[in-house]
């Protein structure tokens, strides 16, 4: 994807993260500590994205490449 939509992209993996640690507080609140796992998770992995993916396209005005598996695992070069 090019630069600026790598950016756009960054930019919502940023807000799921920060909507998904809400949701974390939230639910430790309501269900204790056990409860705060899954939305935690999932921000910290969101977050993750989204740094390495502003930091490869930092390294190249013509964007990067992202290969999203269905296990969580991920892979990024720039183009």
């Amino acid at each position: 994807m090019s630069t600026d939509r790598a950016n756009l992209w960054i930019r919502d993996l940023n807000n799921a993260a920060y909507a998904n640690a809400g949701g974390s507080l939230l639910a430790a609140c309501l269900f204790g500590g056990f409860g705060a796992i899954p939305n935690g998770l999932t921000a910290l992995y969101c977050e993750n994205v989204a740094n390495n993916a502003a930091y490869y396209n930092s390294l190249s005005s013509r964007g990067i490449v992202t290969d999203l598996y269905w296990w969580l695992y991920y892979s990024m070069r720039t183009q």
